[in-house]
């Protein structure tokens, strides 16, 4: 009776943190607790991949239509204001709540929009974009800066056990396309959200540059999109600025790849541009 309550009052305390470990919002340690419960408990595990669906959900509901920045950012912060702890039911209340306010915001905006307003498609497509490129910066957040990899060295031994051979030749062709101040520290395979990833990591003196990859799971840039996209030796470069992170992204038939840092935008998408071109063809070789 004590090992099942001790239990129970352990995936009570692992439950209460998945709104926040989703949002990339725990500390580092409160992270790896909640990794090594989810990987050994099904029940939580299965907690975890439902709460990530409605939150996925509800981004999509949201992102069909764009509400002003400074409109998401007010009510992001009031949801965060509570310390206490969130139960299920009341995430989900909270939640449905910033969607109708969100909607409902979008109606004002639209009633009283300016004669310079970005036509719906268009914002649709920048949504969806930046809905994208939010995917590569999650991955660079979370285990470049949260989890400091960033001030890692792995030897070339290591990335290449880690990569796996499949990818282990990133490293090579990453480090002659990039700046000649930059030098790949970290190449290994990494997860956020549970969605896996093959992440480098490059770094100077002053900046961190992560190129994360992931195979597809149904996304695309849309034709919208990329009309208005940038070019780098034929491939289409999509950027955006989240969280105080430049990102630009690019896509093969399979996969999407994104160059993520604090650098301005020209700098990101200079080194994303000497990229891309040979990540494309390492990429489309494995496709086959």
């Amino acid at each position: 009776m004590k090992v099942i309550g001790f239990e129970q009052n352990q995936c009570k305390k692992i439950r209460s943190y998945l709104d926040s470990y989703l949002s990339n919002e725990l500390m580092v340690e409160t992270n790896h607790e909640v990794l090594k419960h989810v990987d050994g408990c099904q029940g939580c595990a299965d907690a975890l991949a439902s709460r990530a669906r409605v939150k996925q959900v509800l981004r999509q509901a949201v992102m069909q239509d764009e509400a002003p920045s400074d409109l998401r950012y007010r009510i992001q912060k009031d949801i965060r204001k509570s310390a206490a702890p969130v139960r299920w039911g009341q995430w989900a209340l909270i939640a449905a709540a910033a969607v109708v306010l969100m909607v409902g915001a979008i109606g004002v905006v639209r009633f009283t929009g300016s004669r310079g307003a970005q036509p719906r498609n268009e914002r649709a497509a920048s949504a969806q974009t930046t809905e994208l490129l939010t995917i590569g910066m999650n991955d660079h957040s979370f285990c470049a800066i949260d989890h400091n990899l960033a001030s890692r060295r792995f030897t070339r031994e290591e990335m290449s056990q880690k990569m796996g051979p499949e990818f282990g030749g990133l490293v090579d062709l990453v480090e002659q396309k990039a700046p000649g101040e930059y030098e790949v520290v970290v190449g290994h395979r990494c997860q956020f959200a549970g969605r896996p990833f093959v992440h480098l990591i490059l770094r100077n003196q002053e900046t961190v540059i992560s190129l994360a990859i992931t195979k597809k799971n149904g996304e695309s840039f849309t034709a919208d999109a990329e009309r208005n996209a940038l070019q780098a030796s034929g491939v289409s470069l999509y950027d955006s600025r989240i969280n105080n992170f430049e990102v630009t992204g690019f896509e093969t038939r399979d996969f999407l790849a994104f160059v993520v840092s604090n650098l301005p935008k020209e700098e990101n998408v200079r080194i994303a541009s000497n990229l891309a071109p040979g990540v494309r063809d390492f990429l489309t070789k494995l496709e086959g």
